[in-house]
């Protein structure tokens, strides 16, 4: 059988139920990769406030690039571990 890699990006407010959501894929034998902790410690080494809601625009730029290598990183660690 061929299998697929299926990746779901959850999205949402403090309080929407994606800790809950994520613990019912995990149930289903989901890998669930957590990219957060990495993401504020590259924010708080480029001291960026973790509060988007009040960045400039160029600090807006730097945090989505940011997130992306992040996201990046933490998705090749997963690669490499299966």
């Amino acid at each position: 059988m061929n299998y697929r890699h299926v990746a779901l990006w959850i999205l949402g407010p403090a309080g929407a139920g994606k800790s809950t959501l994520s613990k019912c894929f995990a149930a289903l034998g989901f890998a669930v990769i957590e990219q957060d902790r990495d993401a504020e410690a590259a924010m708080r080494r480029a001291s960026l406030t973790l509060d988007t809601r009040v960045h400039s625009s160029e600090q807006a730029e730097q945090f989505r690039d940011l997130r992306e290598q992040v996201a990046e990183k933490v998705w090749q660690e997963r690669v490499s571990i299966g």
